[in-house]
């Protein structure tokens, strides 16, 4: 699936409708996926979430007929859909440290964010070529500690750290020396940065009879993923998402399938440290 080709549509749909209210279940709707995906594809090819790229769009815009036009400042507010010129103007210093009308008064040089050409930023962003397997997967069972997390407010690692002082009390093991984590599939047509979604750290088991305290069990169906593996510190991860999403899946004859993604964790795995390696698996179709 060319996946460059649909975030192309939706940024078309979304400056197509920069004066107007712009719902994101309509711009995932253009693109033809899920929130959940929607939201996590647009923040690796674009580099920021889709709200985000709204609001300093709209700024952006609205800057420019503070220069070049005399429309009212509480109008220009009102047609980039802000509720009130008191936000407008805030969201305006925050974005240009200086506010509508002093723009408007000196005329001065501001920095625009212009809309983002996904082909290039794709080709600047891009990741080198990693190794990419299909792999079906059979069904398996896990025990772990969740959480519910945003994007915005990411709790994973502290869960993570709770995890690891813990893992010796999970029994039954399947897989020695393999911990994972597990985002099961998200189906929220409002998704975005502060939508609660669910994250389990846990291991892999023979079976549900013991589970300790405070700890929750999940059972993930048999799948087929790609499978690639991030090489290096955690702060490099995103590139290895981004490789995936918006390089791996638009080359190949396969595309995303709603289910858990899965982070495989093993001998490998050397917290921060630039030989580390461990593998992500995305459900594919």
């Amino acid at each position: 699936m060319d996946y460059t080709r649909l975030m192309e549509k939706a940024i078309s749909f979304i400056e197509g409708r920069l004066t107007t209210r712009i719902e994101l279940e309509d711009i995932a709707d253009v693109a033809n996926f899920s929130m959940f995906h929607f939201h996590r594809m647009f923040v690796v090819v674009v580099g920021t979430t889709p709200k985000d790229y709204i609001r300093r769009r709209r700024l952006s815009r609205a800057a420019r007929e503070l220069v070049f036009s005399t429309r009212p400042i509480s109008e220009i507010a009102t047609r980039y859909q802000f509720i009130s010129q008191a936000s407008f103007t805030r969201a305006f210093k925050k974005q240009f440290e200086t506010t509508p009308g002093k723009l408007r008064r000196t005329k001065s040089a501001f920095t625009c964010f212009n809309a983002i050409d996904v082909k290039n930023e794709v080709q600047r962003k891009g990741a080198p070529k990693m190794e990419v397997k299909i792999v079906e997967k059979e069904a398996f069972k896990v025990i772990g500690l969740k959480v519910v997390t945003t994007q915005k407010k990411n709790t994973i690692p502290q869960l993570w750290d709770k995890f690891n002082a813990r893992w010796q009390d999970v029994k039954n093991i399947a897989q020695e020396g393999v911990c994972v984590g597990i985002c099961p599939s998200v189906d929220d047509k409002d998704f975005d940065e502060n939508t609660e979604f669910a994250y389990i750290a846990g291991m892999i088991v023979k079976n549900f009879t013991e589970v300790p305290e405070g700890m929750e069990t999940l059972e993930i169906p048999a799948q087929k993923y790609a499978v690639a593996t991030h090489k290096g510190p955690l702060d490099k991860l995103h590139d290895t998402y981004h490789y995936l999403y918006a390089e791996w899946l638009k080359d190949s004859d396969y595309e995303f399938c709603p289910s858990a993604e899965i982070e495989w964790y093993d001998d490998r795995f050397i917290f921060n440290s630039p030989e580390s390696e461990f593998d992500i698996y995305i459900p594919v179709k």
